[in-house]
């Protein structure tokens, strides 16, 4: 297919930040979105390595039996991969237990956004995340965080199953800047790394239209929307909704299994939750101190931001939610029941 132009400016780097970043438009006409919105004028921070992948992932081909795994960074989107491949597999337990999930479910464009050796070397080592992801047998169980339109255009035509993920932002945010400095890719203060969120300086952002496109998406008949509160207060009853929606529903006993099986603690224990921790030391070299699955409490951020910055992180979301409606509080609790 043609290449598709992309407008690109490349962005002052943020102290403390480590990965060069462009603020990217896509000036496509997207009326394949089920959306009505001026998509070539959406704003989107990206690193600079991204861009000579960007038609990698809009013309990947979709099946119509993908199930799509979505959300901003550290919402609760490796947990999901998890709950969906359980419940695609025949609630494997066994194999769910003994392999890291990254071996059963792929980050579509993780080689354009983070891998340390992107691009063409890396797929000829057989490890691009875009070739892995195109190899994988059905039903694939695929994550990515890209936008909207960003996404391959194959997902909004063919209509796979999408599971939309989000979480208090203050809490994501807190667990983000713990993973970026881990992976070494911020060395700046819990303060820089803040600010450079609220003004749309690290990749993914900008955070809150991404969240909100889904959210007004949240009832076409492919998505579900749901938060990370709700499965974490509710897990027996989340993962019954969505064995549901991926139309596999499953008897008490595997809800009594899948409640043990995926609980925070059980995962960070886990033979795969300890697998995942020594590939992210491995390929980043990261000290001992970092842990990839850390607290998962809902809350965490109360005894982590620093002074002053959970009023001014209100006071953020709640601009970027004028005229949209809806109330943060109101996006947390959602349920289709």
């Amino acid at each position: 297919m043609e290449a598709v132009t992309i407008n690109r400016t490349k962005l002052q780097p943020v102290s403390g930040e480590k990965i060069p970043l462009l603020n990217l438009t896509c000036p496509l006409d997207r009326k394949d979105i089920p959306l009505n919105k001026n998509w070539s004028k959406r704003p989107w921070t990206i690193p600079t390595s991204y861009p000579e992948f960007v038609d990698r992932a809009l013309d990947f081909k979709v099946r119509y039996d993908d199930i799509w795994i979505l959300g901003q960074q550290k919402t609760g989107t490796t947990w999901m991969q998890d709950m969906a491949w359980l419940i695609t597999h025949n609630f494997d337990f066994k194999t769910s237990e003994n392999s890291h999930v990254y071996e059963r479910s792929v980050n579509l464009e993780y080689t354009g956004v983070y891998q340390p050796f992107a691009g063409t070397e890396a797929e000829k080592k057989g490890v691009s995340s875009f070739a892995a992801t195109e190899n994988m047998t059905s039903p694939r169980i695929i994550k990515s965080h890209l936008s909207p339109n960003m996404l391959p255009k194959e997902l909004w035509t063919k209509k796979p199953k999408v599971i939309y993920l989000t979480r208090n932002v203050k809490d994501s945010a807190v667990s983000l800047y713990h993973m970026y400095k881990g992976l070494k890719y911020f060395d700046g203060t819990k303060e820089q790394f803040l600010d450079a969120l609220m003004t749309d300086s690290l990749a993914y952002c900008p955070y809150w239209p991404h969240i909100l496109e889904f959210w007004e998406m949240r009832n076409e008949s492919n998505i579900f929307f749901i938060s990370y509160e709700r499965i974490k207060r509710d897990l027996r009853g989340s993962f019954k909704e969505i064995s549901e929606f991926l139309e596999n529903p499953c008897s008490d006993d595997i809800l009594d299994k899948a409640v043990d099986h995926l609980s925070f603690q059980s995962m960070k224990n886990s033979k795969a939750g300890q697998t995942l921790q020594k590939i992210m030391e491995d390929i980043h070299g990261t000290s001992g101190e970092f842990k990839f699955i850390r607290r998962g409490e809902i809350g965490s951020h109360k005894d982590e931001l620093p002074e002053g910055y959970s009023e001014k992180m209100d006071n953020w979301s709640e601009r970027s939610l004028v005229g949209s409606g809806v109330a943060m509080d109101d996006i947390l609790s959602f349920s289709y029941k």
